[in-house]
């Protein structure tokens, strides 16, 4: 009789075990599925902010150097870059001039 009810609480803590590890891979599984998808939406905003918004955001840099690209053959773009941490904020913000 001991056996059998040792036998039967190795098998139920067995089967615990096994349910653990499934949580813990489905709960990485999503939240690597989530860090994905959040890493993409910060990537296509800092791309279409570079795209879209160089000259306030140049404005509000540095304002001089606001007046000096008002010149219509000046094209100035904004080039944010970043280790694209999500725990790290932007580190270097700069813009590049195209004659």
């Amino acid at each position: 009789m001991d056996e059998d009810a040792e036998t039967l609480y190795t098998q139920e803590t067995n089967l615990m075990v096994e349910k653990q590890h499934a949580v813990r891979m489905i709960e990485r599984a999503w939240c690597r599925y989530r860090d994905i998808r959040m890493f993409r939406v910060l990537k296509r905003s800092i791309c279409s902010a570079e795209n879209s918004v160089t000259s306030e955001v140049i404005k509000k840099l540095n304002p001089n150097e606001a007046k000096m690209l008002d010149d219509p053959t000046v094209t100035a773009k904004v080039r944010f870059s970043s280790s694209f941490s999500l725990l790290e904020p932007l580190q270097d913000v700069g813009f590049l001039l195209r004659s």
